[in-house]
């Protein structure tokens, strides 16, 4: 978007609330972020802890799967009528790093697809050079019923910071620092029965317990883990 384009962290911080979705798809450091403009718009984006941040972004692919692209959809009128429909857990794009890995990037939330960053697929360490600004993934519009409870189901930027300071005590094997190997579904916000039909997601998975804050016990160190706006139909 024209008006994040460029802007400088200071401004996001300024006009944006921030909320994360951490372990999506209890899949460990696969952690995005949620931009919302005070307009409603939200802007998806990759959260400072992200795993693909530990290597470089080499490609982004909008095409996520043989039927959908991304960057086809279109928006159109003052309503922004005609854009992609998406679930919490429709894919947006696939980035491959360097290293071989790659990531698939969630939209986290329900609504329209506004926009992707196309500018990504030619210059694809946006992603990590800029992840909250130039490198955005894609713009959302929820719908204005949903969108509290849309918003809702994301922790805070005090719940993200929690959380992060949970892992860095979590030993690199996976186990808590109780011996115990948590469970990633209890660090990510599941979505609703009715999310989970959009996407595929069993009814169990969507009624899974959203993320203790509660801090732990035991507060031996051990290693440390490792820093946009406006989509109809998805094609799960």
């Amino acid at each position: 978007m024209a008006q994040l384009w460029g802007t400088p962290d200071l401004v996001v911080d300024r006009y944006f609330a921030k909320s994360y979705s951490i372990d999506i798809k209890d899949v460990p450091g696969q952690d995005q972020c949620i931009l919302q403009h005070s307009n409603k718009v939200c802007v998806v984006c990759i959260a400072p802890s992200h795993a693909l941040l530990t290597s470089k972004p080499v490609s982004v692919d909008f095409q996520v799967n043989e039927k959908t692209d991304r960057s086809a959809s279109k928006v159109r009128g003052k309503r922004k009528r005609g854009g992609q429909w998406l679930t919490a857990y429709s894919p947006l794009c696939k980035v491959q790093c360097e290293d071989g890995k790659e990531y698939i990037i969630y939209s986290c939330i329900r609504g329209d697809l506004l926009e992707v960053n196309e500018t990504l697929v030619e210059n694809p360490s946006l992603l990590s050079s800029w992840p909250q600004s130039n490198g955005y993934i894609a713009v959302i519009l929820p719908k204005h019923h949903e969108r509290q409870n849309v918003m809702g189901k994301l922790l805070s930027a005090e719940q993200y910071e929690e959380a992060m300071e949970k892992r860095k005590l979590m030993p690199e094997d996976g186990s808590s620092p109780t011996g115990q190997a948590p469970s990633p579904s209890s660090m990510v916000p599941m979505a609703t029965g009715t999310e989970a039909q959009g996407s595929g997601m069993s009814s169990d998975a969507a009624t899974a317990p959203s993320m203790d804050t509660t801090p732990t016990q035991d507060t031996t160190p051990t290693q440390d883990v490792p820093s946009t706006a406006p989509a109809s139909t998805a094609g799960e």
